[in-house]
């Protein structure tokens, strides 16, 4: 009877807990955080930087891929009056040039993708911060990113955009 009794008691005391979560309010706020982002005066120079440093690579690539075509046609051009010996020689020297040419094509993504990064980081701590102090004086308990498809439903939920751009000075 004791043992019935403390299983009662227990399923009461969960189920008093539950319908007091359900009752209290939850506060839910969205925002667009790549809309934040992309207005930021600080998002136009990284992409100004990192347009420069792309067309460095391209230029580069470019530059190696011209002196691979101009080899390409004076190895073929020459092809009949040279030796098997040498023929091979230019084919493995063009296969080799082709392998340098796309690794300093992943090399260069690769750099470029960890150059955004780094300097995406700091904005985004910036946005961040603001979001989480514009949550805090909303008394707002959750916040959404709508921008990645995260806010499903929300009965009422405040958009904080124009609070968050406020606070970080961004017209």
């Amino acid at each position: 009877m004791k043992r019935q009794f403390k299983n009662f008691a227990l399923v009461v005391v969960v189920f008093l807990s539950f319908s007091m979560v359900s009752t209290a309010q939850v506060k839910l706020g969205h925002i667009n955080s790549e809309l934040l982002i992309s207005q930021m005066p600080e998002s136009t120079k990284i992409n100004t930087e990192l347009q420069a440093l792309g067309k460095t690579f391209d230029d580069e690539f470019k530059s190696m891929y011209t002196e691979f075509e101009s080899k390409g046609k004076k190895y073929e051009a020459e092809a009949g009056t040279k030796s098997d010996a040498i023929n091979q020689s230019r084919a493995k020297e063009m296969q080799d040039m082709q392998a340098r040419m796309q690794q300093y094509q992943q090399s260069a993504q690769q750099e470029l993708q960890k150059k955004r990064f780094d300097l995406l980081q700091p904005i985004l701590e910036k946005a961040q911060k603001a979001i989480d102090e514009v949550a805090k004086e909303k008394g707002l308990d959750y916040i959404f990113d709508a921008s990645k498809g995260q806010l499903l439903f929300a009965k009422e939920s405040l958009d904080i955009l124009t609070a968050v751009k406020a606070k970080l000075g961004v017209k």
